[in-house]
């Protein structure tokens, strides 16, 4: 009997011994430490029904059993955070499923922007390209007179009697062979002239108005206000019902209304093209005075005087023809 009891003290000894070992363990070695304590019960019954009992033994399971519920509860701790690391683990891998979708979308919409800028890219040279062609088509358009080219004014020709304009004699009455169908034409011709630059230059007369007729050219009065209408014939009006004007000897009323209009442009484009290095005004023209000429002194029967009033008004057209272009640009 000796001998199985401290047989018996031996095993409890080596069950004490392996406590540290069981710490070590999980929901397994929990089960195993349950056995050991059936065991160990099951020994220490023996024990006592032997001996009575034993305090080392009964210590011993007191031991075991605590140890049991440490780890019994450690593992339901141990259970408890991996079930929060499993669900951080989702948010994380929901939250990069998210976060690859959205850089795919950035890589997307990257790459269209990229797509973009290389259009714009080309579209903008392919702009620039055309300003810059523009720019030279507008170079030198500048460079050409169309208004000079389209009307062609000699001041001195058919032998120095008259200016011509389109190869069309310019004067204030007929004579020898140059007919009233002729000055009509003529003039006919400064009026278009006259409009055309206007249109070019953006000019409009607050008082005389301009209608170049093939017939017969007309320069009409309105006033400031509009609160008068005379009407004057650039040549003589074949076409009119007063028979009258039929016998018309010369058109010097209708000549001086001209130059108050063409003073007028001529003022207009000088101050639209200070900074255009315009050429010299051939005459020095006032509202009543074209070079050293006064309209209102110089007597209807004075031809000599009248036809250098003509002379000096195709010097002064000229001069707009070749000069308007300077300022088209600019209005």
């Amino acid at each position: 009997k000796e001998k199985d009891k401290q047989r018996r003290l031996r095993k409890a000894l080596l069950i004490n011994a392996g406590i540290a070992q069981e710490q070590e363990k999980q929901i397994d070695s929990s089960h195993h430490s349950e056995e050991i304590i059936t065991s160990a019960t099951s020994h220490e019954s023996e024990i006592s029904h032997e001996h009575g009992g034993g305090d080392i033994l009964q210590r011993t399971v007191n031991t075991l059993q605590q140890e049991i519920q440490h780890l019994q509860s450690a593992c339901r701790e141990h259970e408890v955070e991996l079930w929060q690391l499993n669900s951080l683990l989702k948010e994380q891998a929901h939250l990069s499923h998210s976060l690859t979708q959205e850089e795919n979308d950035l890589m997307m919409e990257f790459n269209a922007v990229e797509i973009d800028a290389k259009v714009f890219q080309e579209t903008h040279q392919q702009l620039t390209h055309q300003c810059h062609a523009a720019e030279r088509e507008r170079y030198y358009l500048s460079k050409v007179h169309l208004h000079s080219a389209l009307f062609k004014i000699d001041i001195y020709g058919h032998g120095l009697d008259y200016p011509v304009i389109n190869n069309l004699r310019l004067s204030h009455r007929p004579k020898g062979t140059l007919t009233w169908p002729e000055v009509n034409a003529a003039w006919s011709y400064c009026a278009q002239l006259v409009i055309y630059v206007g249109s070019t230059i953006k000019f409009k007369s607050k008082d005389l108005r301009v209608v170049p007729l093939t017939t017969c050219a007309k320069i009409i009065e309105v006033g400031i206000r509009g609160d008068r209408k005379i009407v004057h014939n650039l040549g003589v009006d074949f076409g009119a019902m007063d028979r009258k004007t039929h016998r018309t000897e010369h058109i010097i009323p209708s000549i001086k209304s001209f130059h108050a209009l063409l003073y007028q442009m001529v003022a207009h484009i000088q101050a639209l093209g200070r900074m255009k290095n315009l050429d010299k005004l051939p005459f020095h023209m006032e509202p009543f005075v074209i070079g050293t000429l006064s309209l209102v002194r110089i007597h209807e029967q004075d031809d000599l005087a009248w036809s250098d009033v003509v002379r000096c008004i195709a010097s002064n057209l000229k001069w707009l023809s070749e000069n308007a272009s300077k300022c088209a640009f600019r209005v």
